[in-house]
């Protein structure tokens, strides 16, 4: 920017120039005269301009000077000289005096004493000498030329003054300007900085300290804010930048430049945040200028910081009391109104303290209650109890008396000669071929409202039947005769049951009743000598059985045939055999007892092991994770269908653990599933559950010592059906034990509502992970990534060992816990389902929904489900990994999705994949089910990966064939080294080249192939299709040699084909009129 010191344009008044003639005695050298500017348009004022004009080529040596009045510096050290002037050209005829240029000379003065006063022509031929010399000046254009000079000032100089020399020219200067440059102060990025004049020379930068704006702190701390001062006069940012602080805002002014504003009352800005003011969330307050808003009184925040405010719930509603006797009583009520705005509430059951509440027990649990009724016993006879129930949430240990939304009850207990005697006399009334009639006595005659319990003799908790009937005797109709069962009665007003009794068709009652008293929820009577009679039946019909057993299994060794007769099944290429037949087998509790009657004669399960053990199978090397019995005696684990057990019941009795609802509780729901809502809660660390799963749990409440667990919950109302479905998925969690599968850690089956527990996952679904750690900007490793995958893929290997086939795998199916360690979930669409006459375990849908975008083709059009369609989905969650959670085939609809795959489609790398990744992801997307990998070597693979993750960015090429029977892979997974073994010595010998080009009728490319180096079938293995036509053959002879190395001997054939390339961008079909371009892979 410049500051100017004089405009001659622009001046008024008398200017006090002087003017001299030096070898004349002229005063009359220079004329002041008036133009018209036509720069100024309409601008009357400075329309006519002063100018000087001189014109004495004429004269006789003429020296002619015109002189300024002195201008003060100011604070310059360079000023600049601006003459804007025109000449006339000198003709031959003038003068030889004539000149067409002129002298500009300046002086500079310490002091204004030294200033003259009047220039003297006698005195001034003295001084001459001190008068600068800065520029001859001539005409550079037709009409006027613009000419600037740019001076120096000398240390301490305050006043300058200029001089003209004509010496017989014919000039006129229309104006003269004087000026020097400054930075002016300016604001930038919220940067302040102060004024600053340019330095003497053109070269010199000079750097000048910035600070922040009122209200604005630096971006980055340390970073120092500076500026360059260039000798133009213009600044220029070069390091720093601010930004308004919390609770402010930017805005433009375009006077003053950028400044911070404070948000108004009611919204904030948080420290660092990107987005403007923000409206204040629910339940918070704020003035002008904060950066984050307060909770009102009475609320509070313990989420994040900017979040809303929440309170404690009220008080519950509609407490009441039920089934008061001498020493019991039942109470329950209803959810409170206000819940404070959280997910999560519990309840705390409170005796207010008395001398009769030291010997009151309340179950389920005094503390953290899901369950809204506690049955309380231990009471006194005529007693009189008051008893607080309190709603609480996560905010209520914040508030000054988390007790004070409470709801009291009073009641009094009966007197013991009041109370309800329990039914007596219970008999046999009347028996008949399939059914009874059961009878029984009271003392009050009044009472007529009994609740009757059937249950097999020996049979767990789970197998019984409860009617609630208005007479005195009850009819059964439909009874087995090879069961025995057991009766007992009860007044609904009491909780004390009746004296049982056993009875069986045909045989009669077995044993007299014993007097028995026992609380809700006790449900094994067992009978002495009902019991010893049982034990000795069973283990007589186990004796037979393991006898049918051996006879059966000796008689199918015989006939067996050795792995030589087994000409079609190719061992190099499968891992195991399933067989063609099940066994009968019982499952006994710890005392040899058949765990359900209903069963005893008819109880089976599936025996899955394979005939050939799979590479790296526990049948041939037990894995050292297990932990149970199983494993230590290093026997093979093999997955059971639960929907094979006639009593779905049975196999969640076999499979997993059932915990007391008292040692569970629900904080809050943190999601949603086909069946109810997926919590988070807590387990007592004291229950067996959670020592038996406290290696998989994060601790939470360490005051309360529970361990932190999830929680699926099962809908109120949910009829038979959906119950069954909802705890199969447990029945086939529960036979699973690998690092990287969910672990379960038992159910809740004995109140309301069913739960199934589990470990607990922190950072969630993978893909949300990904997504999460994308959009802030936060990139894995590669070789992180990999060590995921490799997790999952060695999880799948476990399941596919185990004979089991997921069918739903998808980066969504997949959990990562607080160490970024992956383990599949999500089993309520798996299957485990083995076909006879099926080389690999085979599952066919029933009509259900499909996961399209992640299943394999055979199985979207044959609705067949093998280990092969769940490597496919395996390459889907590699690229769902390298793509941080995009959706696969993003908006396509599934018919699309069905139609391009069929057309070779193939998903494209995702940006900045790594190809060793993506080669994986190709290998499992063969369409061919046969030629893709096995869990096994993608195992290896990807460990290869983990170890050195430079591999990662190389492109292994085309997946080698037969590489399971030629190298040995060594994976240190959950079962420890996996050796492959080499093919057994029974396997047909490897033809030569020769012989197999002569077997697919394509010998005569034999000396084409030889001529490229391809001497044996080994190499010809290793060359893709693309190598294959860079040899010199035809796409249809690449098609017969691929399909003959894969054992499909194709006849060559004239028929037309689809070209396809390796990474193409476009699909032609010869007998399509059109041609479609698609971005991706095609096969």
């Amino acid at each position: 920017m410049s500051k100017v010191l004089f405009d001659l344009s622009k001046t008024s008044g008398d200017l006090k120039f002087e003017q001299l003639s030096l070898n004349h005695d002229r005063d009359d050298v220079w004329m002041e005269e008036t133009w018209r500017n036509p720069s100024n348009g309409d601008d009357e004022k400075h329309a006519n301009q002063r100018t000087f004009v001189t014109c004495n080529f004429d004269m006789e040596n003429p020296s002619n000077w015109l002189f300024t009045s002195p201008f003060d510096v100011l604070d310059a050290n360079r000023v600049y000289l601006e003459l804007l002037f025109n000449t006339r050209d000198c003709e031959p005829t003038m003068s030889v005096t004539c000149k067409e240029t002129f002298l500009v000379y300046m002086k500079q003065y310490k002091s204004q004493e030294s200033i003259e006063k009047k220039i003297v022509k006698s005195s001034f031929k003295n001084s001459k000498k001190s008068w600068q010399n800065i520029g001859r000046l001539a005409r550079k254009n037709l009409n006027m030329t613009r000419e600037t000079i740019g001076i120096p000032l000398e240390e301490g100089t305050k006043f300058i003054r200029f001089a003209f020399e004509e010496q017989g020219i014919c000039l006129s200067l229309l104006n003269i300007r004087v000026y020097y440059r400054v930075c002016e102060e300016f604001v930038d990025k919220l940067v302040s900085f102060d004024r600053h004049v340019t330095g003497k020379h053109d070269s010199d930068l000079h750097y000048l300290q910035g600070s922040c704006v009122k209200n604005a702190i630096p971006s980055i701390p340390g970073v120092e804010l500076k500026a360059l001062c260039m000798s133009n006069g213009r600044p220029m940012l070069t390091s720093g930048e601010c930004e308004c602080k919390g609770g402010f805002i930017m805005r433009n002014d375009t006077r003053g430049g950028p400044r911070c504003e404070p948000c108004p009352s009611g919204t904030f800005r948080a420290e660092g945040s990107k987005q403007g003011c923000r409206t204040c969330p629910s339940n918070t307050l704020s003035n002008s200028g904060q950066d984050k808003c307060y909770c009102k009184p009475g609320f509070y925040r313990i989420d994040e910081t900017h979040g809303a405010c929440h309170s404690a719930p009220s008080k519950p509603l509609n407490l009441v009391h039920s089934a008061i006797t001498a020493t019991s009583a039942r109470l329950t009520w209803e959810e409170p109104v206000n819940r404070g705005g959280r997910k999560e509430i519990w309840y705390e059951v409170k005796c207010l303290k008395n001398i009769n509440c030291d010997s009151v027990i309340i179950t389920p649990s005094e503390k953290k209650l899901s369950t809204r009724y506690v049955q309380i016993n231990g009471l006194k006879p005529s007693s009189e109890y008051t008893f607080l129930v309190v709603a609480k949430n996560l905010i209520s240990e914040y508030t000054p008396d988390p007790d004070s939304q409470n709801a009291v009850i009073d009641f009094t207990t009966k007197a013991m000669d009041e109370d309800v005697k329990p039914v007596s006399n219970l008999r046999i009334d009347a028996a008949q071929k399939d059914g009874l009639t059961i009878s029984w006595s009271v003392i009050d005659s009044n009472l007529n409202d009994f609740e009757v319990e059937v249950r097999p003799a020996i049979a767990k908790r789970r197998s019984f039947e409860t009617r609630h009937i208005n007479t005195t005797y009850a009819t059964f109709i439909g009874l087995k005769d090879d069961v025995v069962y057991k009766f007992r009665v009860r007044v609904r007003d009491d909780l004390r049951w009746s004296d049982s009794i056993s009875y069986q068709l045909g045989r009669g009652q077995i044993h007299t009743p014993e007097s028995v008293n026992v609380d809700i929820g006790d449900s094994a009577f067992w009978n002495q000598a009902g019991s010893a009679l049982l034990l000795v039946i069973a283990g007589i019909l186990i004796i037979i059985a393991i006898a049918l057993c051996m006879i059966v299994m000796q008689r199918r060794s015989k006939n067996r045939k050795q792995m030589s007769d087994l000409d079609v099944l190719d061992t190099y290429k499968q891992d195991s055999m399933t067989p063609d037949y099940h066994t009968t087998s019982r499952h006994l509790n710890s005392s040899g007892v058949p765990t359900n009657l209903h069963e005893q004669l008819r109880s089976s399960t599936k025996l899955n092991a394979p005939l050939i053990p799979s590479f790296g199978s526990p049948i041939s090397q037990p894995p050292p994770y297990y932990g149970g019995t199983q494993a230590a005696s290093g026997k093979y684990k093999t997955y059971v269908d639960p929907t094979t057990y006639e009593d779905p019941y049975q196999a969640l009795i076999e499979f997993t653990f059932d915990i007391d609802p008292r040692d569970v509780f629900i904080t809050q729901v943190i999601g949603g599933g086909e069946f109810g809502d997926v919590c988070l809660g807590g387990l007592s660390r004291s229950s067996q559950a959670a020592s038996r799963g406290s290696n998989t749990m994060n601790r939470m409440f360490e005051n309360d010592q529970y361990e932190t667990v999830a929680i699926k919950t099962l809908k109120a109302g949910s009829g038979a059906k959906a119950k069954a479905e909802f705890l199969t998925e447990a029945s086939i969690m529960g036979q699973f034990s690998h690092p990287n599968v969910i672990r379960l850690i038992g159910v809740v089956t004995s109140s309301e509502p069913v739960m199934i527990v589990t470990e607990y996952m922190a950072n969630g679904s993978l893909d949300q992970f990904l997504r999460h750690h994308d959009a802030n900007g936060e990139k894995l490793e590669w070789s992180k990534i990999s060590e995921m995958l490799y997790a999952i893929a060695s999880g799948m290997k476990y399941l596919t060992d185990m004979g089991y086939v997921h069918r739903d795998l998808a980066a969504r199916n997949v959990l990562v816990d607080s160490e970024l360690r992956c383990k599949i979930a999500d089993f309520g669409l798996s299957r485990g389902v083995r076909n006879e006459g099926s080389i690999e375990p085979e599952y066919t849908t029933n009509g259900g929904k499909i996961p399209v975008r992640w299943t394999a083709p055979e199985a979207i059009t044959h609705r067949k489900f093998t280990t092969s369609s769940d490597v496919w989905s395996f390459g889907v969650v590699i690229w769902e990994a390298c793509s941080y959670g995009e959706r696969p085939y993003w908006d396509w609809t599934n018919q699309k999705v069905i139609s391009e795959i069929m057309n070779g489609y193939r998903l494209p790398p995702p940006m900045d994949c790594p190809m060793g990744l993506y080669r994986i992801s190709q290998w499992c997307w063969k369409m061919e089910r046969h030629e893709r990998p096995t869990f096994t070597q993608l195992v290896a693979m990807l460990h290869k990966f983990v170890l050195q993750p430079t591999l990662i960015e190389n492109d292994p090429g085309e997946l080698p064939k037969r590489i399971m029977s030629t190298i040995k892979l060594y994976s240190l997974s959950s079962y420890g080294a996996i050796a492959v073994p080499t093919p057994p010595q029974s396997a047909p010998p490897m033809p030569s080249l020769d012989e197999f080009l002569r077997s697919i009728g394509l010998n005569h490319v034999y000396g084409t192939l030889v001529s490229n180096n391809v001497h044996n079938l080994s190499d010809l293995a290793q060359m893709s299709p693309l190598d294959l036509l860079a040899c010199g053959l035809i796409s249809q002879e690449c098609s017969v040699i691929r399909d003959g190395l894969n054992g499909r001997l194709t006849p060559p054939s004239s028929a037309g084909s689809v070209h396809t390339t390796t990474r193409g961008t476009r699909t032609i079909n010869p007998n399509s009129s059109t041609m479609r371009r698609d971005e991706g892979f095609f096969v």
